[in-house]
């Protein structure tokens, strides 16, 4: 209920920020501690409301190209339903002390 909107839905925002939080935490336990990602761009499409239950969220790597890494984030109600789902490309770039 912290996270809705006005209408009783998960707020847009708190979805997107979950699915970025994660693949920020999942770039970060594939490097070696030398780089950080940084977003360069996020496309979110949302599919259907929310309004119960538990948001399950799963990040994965789509492809890798140089210092570029393409990630997407698929979220599921409790019922296995596709809610939304995210694009993200993240660039590498070297971490400095």
């Amino acid at each position: 209920n912290e996270s809705a909107n006005v209408l009783g839905y998960l707020h847009g925002g708190a979805i997107y920020s979950l699915g970025d939080t994660l693949a920020g935490a999942f770039l970060w336990a594939c490097s070696d501690g030398t780089h950080y990602a940084v977003t360069r761009k996020s496309e979110i499409r949302f599919l259907r409301p929310i309004q119960t239950g538990v948001l399950h969220c799963t990040v994965k790597m789509k492809s890798k190209s140089g210092r570029k890494f393409f990630l997407v984030a698929d979220y599921f109600d409790d019922n296995n339903k596709k809610v939304s789902e995210i694009l993200m490309e993240y660039t590498q770039i070297l971490r400095k002390e």
